[in-house]
């Protein structure tokens, strides 16, 4: 029953999505509107990085998939992450210092799966990533989860990569 069938999928009464930032935005307008961000300058910083996110996290997913080659996969990593750690700052958040938006579970999902990837590099050449993953993952309810039984930490890809299946 899905237009475009694939993982992950969304259901929500006669709502089926597929797609991950799909499913994010669904979620956030659904349940947190202001998880768009509050304004529209706001949103576009929120979608600018999420598209740049996007970028990272598909170069480093794919080389999981196509041939396990992990320098390669951590040239991609440290190629992109400096761009992303001037842009994050000093804030609390990656594009607000006093909201967290969608685009901050996306990317603290993407840190703890490039300090898998980087053998725990990337938090110690860039601390302000792990401080970052730190803030988000103890947010309300998230904390719990996150610490709970029912958090499933990996492996973060599927049974046919060639890295973390």
């Amino acid at each position: 029953g899905l237009d475009f069938p694939n993982l992950p999928y969304f259901v929500h009464g006669d709502v089926k999505i597929t797609e991950t930032l799909a499913i994010h935005k669904y979620i956030a307008g659904m349940w947190g509107p202001e998880l768009l961000g509050r304004d529209p300058s706001e949103r576009a910083h929120v979608n600018m990085m999420a598209s740049i996110v996007g970028d990272l996290k598909g170069g480093t997913t794919m080389g999981c998939y196509v041939d396990g080659d992990r320098a390669q996969i951590n040239k991609v990593i440290f190629d992109k992450i400096p761009a992303i750690v001037r842009y994050l700052g000093y804030k609390k958040y990656l594009c607000t210092d006093d909201q967290v938006t969608w685009v901050d579970f996306f990317f603290a999902e993407l840190c703890d799966f490039m300090q898998f990837l980087t053998d725990g590099l990337l938090y110690q050449n860039y601390p302000v990533l792990k401080k970052y993953f730190e803030t988000v993952m103890s947010l309300p309810g998230l904390q719990q989860y996150w610490r709970s039984e029912y958090c499933m930490k990996g492996p973060f890809n599927n049974k046919i990569a060639k890295i973390n299946n």
